[in-house]
Order: structure tokens, then sequence, then C-alpha cells
């Protein structure tokens, strides 16, 4: 299978990297990721850690569809808005939308049937909104992600999540996606 190919269950001379007690499939596009994202934190004065792993490439990424990004966002858009206390007509529908109701994970369920939520809990599920925002720019929904150190504006995603946005929804490439994730990776 493809994971079997990705992480190697013995050391080899051309994979010296070990993830747990795995092997990590290092080439030079990933190496050449890393020299890039070194290049735009030392551009922008950010102090990072030279000794994190090199992430793997994007020859054997399995990308979700676009859909079930889209579907991702929305539930971690309903929960967000639940932790924040905004009002429910801000995220209602999501609740009754059919197709929706089998992307939340079991916590998620659980806390949107809550009436009256911890507030912990429920300031924990406001950070759901990170996850959102970067869905939302793997979907080219958002231009750029601010830098790990921002906070995001919740209420840019009732910007975003009007009639017609999943049509405008286009996944970015695997290399697009993998070039972020290192940056951030990095901070």
């Amino acid at each position: 299978s493809a994971a079997s190919d990705v992480y190697k269950r013995q050391p080899s001379p051309d994979c010296p990297r070990y993830v747990s007690n795995r092997i990590r499939v290092v080439d030079g596009e990933a190496v050449e990721r890393r020299k890039r994202s070194v290049a735009i934190l030392n551009e922008r004065g950010v102090p990072h850690r030279d000794d994190l792993p090199v992430l793997a490439s994007t020859e054997h990424a399995k990308l979700r569809s676009a859909h079930d990004v889209a579907l991702r966002s929305l539930c971690l858009f309903a929960v967000m808005a639940k932790g924040f206390d905004y009002p429910l007509e801000c995220y209602e529908a999501c609740l009754s939308d059919s197709e929706l109701k089998h992307a939340f994970s079991p916590d998620e369920t659980a806390f949107l049937a809550d009436p009256t939520p911890d507030e912990v809990v429920a300031d924990n599920f406001t950070w759901r909104g990170e996850c959102c925002r970067t869905l939302l720019w793997s979907l080219g929904l958002i231009d750029s992600l601010d830098p790990p150190t921002e906070v995001y504006d919740a209420d840019e995603f009732f910007e975003i999540f009007v009639e017609g946005w999943r049509s405008k929804a286009r996944l970015r490439t695997a290399s697009e996606i993998y070039d972020e994730h290192d940056l951030t990776y990095l901070y």
C-alpha cells in the first residue's frame, strides 16, 4: 500500500529520519521546501528551531476532496460560533444539514447538543476557528494565512460563508499546502 511506501519499518541509508519507530521518506522537494521556509522566517526575523525534522514530500500526499474539506470547515465554524456564544441563527443551518451531521466529531456533536456547555469547554471550541481558517485557506477562500502569532478574526467567516461559497472553493495543490504547513511548523 502507499502507506507502507511512506513509512518503512527498517532503517534505510537514504532515509535517516525517524518518526516514532518509523522512517519518514524525505526527498529533495521536502529539503528545498524547508530551505524556503527558513529563508522566509529569516527575512521576517522570526527565530526558529533548526532541529525539527523535515516534513515528508508531496509525492505520497492524499488530500481530501474540496467537498470534504468544505464540510469540515462548516463543522468547525459551527462549534467555534457556539463556543463564542454567537446567536443560534448564525450557525443553525449547519446543524440541520443532513450531510453535515455525519461530519461532526463525537465531541463536537456533544458540545452542540449541550444547551449550557461549561465555559472552559466552550472556550476550547473557539480554537477550532484556527482550523476552520486554515481549511478555508486550503480551499482558496482566504488569500493568505497570518503568522501563527496573530489572532484570527472570527467575524470574517460570516463574509465567507455566504450563498454559493462552495462553488468558489478550489483545493490548493499539495505543494502549496505542504509549503504553508512547513512554514507554520517552524514558527
